[in-house]
């Protein structure tokens, strides 16, 4: 790693002397301890550690830098540009990482497997960083900014957006306020649910009150936070309840112990 940074370090420092005939170009790259790197390849491309560099900056076997015509700039391992036989490419049976700054002003990560030295068709992103600072992590990472109609999610509602799930030891989720908690339920002017009117509405919904239906969850999906609060109002309505049937049954109790009593 080193060694590379040093590399580019000099890269980046050096002068670079082209002299120009009408069929080739002759490139010498002038390092800092004043090594020369030179090659007649006729495509104005500059190798180092490379007599045959395959992109515009080509350092050692596999990393390269170059500049498309709309305006993106590329950093590779194992992605090469052939000139006069194509697009770019990768070499076969070996792994391939590129990282990409677009014209928008986006980044995009984007590895393979392996190569097939041909046409970059099995080149994946993995993960955009948006320039309104959306991040993107999956399979297809580019359309995960997208909702279930196609269209773009606000900036406003979610910055990170994960294909098929985080894994993780700890998950905190912070409420504004106490107002999104279900305390409330315990408040005196509480309107709490009878057990007939939440069997009357589950008969008709297929679902509890306040509690979004499955088709709901499919299609807008759950707030975590908002999901914990709203079954915890379940919980707390149950223990009401429960508190209310104990009553009743002391009562009951007490009506009977004096009945055998007289």
């Amino acid at each position: 790693m080193k060694s590379t940074f040093l590399k580019l370090t000099s890269l980046i420092i050096a002068l670079i002397i082209f002299s120009i005939s009408e069929n080739n170009v002759n490139a010498q790259l002038y390092t800092k301890d004043g090594a020369i790197s030179s090659h007649t390849l006729g495509n104005n491309y500059v190798g180092m550690n490379n007599a045959s560099p395959k992109a515009p900056v080509h350092i050692g076997t596999f990393f390269t830098m170059a500049s498309t015509p709309g305006g993106w700039t590329n950093l590779g391992h194992n992605y090469y540009w052939y000139p006069g036989s194509g697009p770019r490419k990768i070499q076969a049976n070996k792994g391939t990482v590129r990282v990409s700054f677009t014209n928008l002003g986006d980044m995009l990560i984007s590895t393979a497997p392996t190569g097939n030295n041909t046409l970059l068709n099995n080149l994946t992103n993995r993960l955009v960083l948006k320039n309104d600072g959306r991040v993107m992590i999956g399979e297809q990472a580019q359309g995960l900014g997208l909702d279930n109609t196609g269209a773009l999610i606000s900036t406003n509602s979610y910055k990170l957006f994960v294909e098929k799930g985080i894994l993780t030891e700890k998950v905190k989720v912070a409420l504004r306020s106490t107002a999104d908690w279900a305390d409330y339920v315990f408040e005196q002017d509480y309107d709490l649910n009878s057990i007939e009117t939440v069997e009357t509405f589950v008969k008709e919904n297929k679902h509890l009150p306040n509690i979004p239906s499955a088709e709901t969850v499919v299609s807008e999906g759950i707030n975590v936070a908002e999901m914990d609060a709203k079954l915890l109002r379940q919980i707390e309505e149950l223990w009401l309840h429960v508190i209310e049937l104990n009553k009743k049954n002391e009562t009951l109790e007490a009506e009977v112990q004096l009945l055998k009593k007289n």
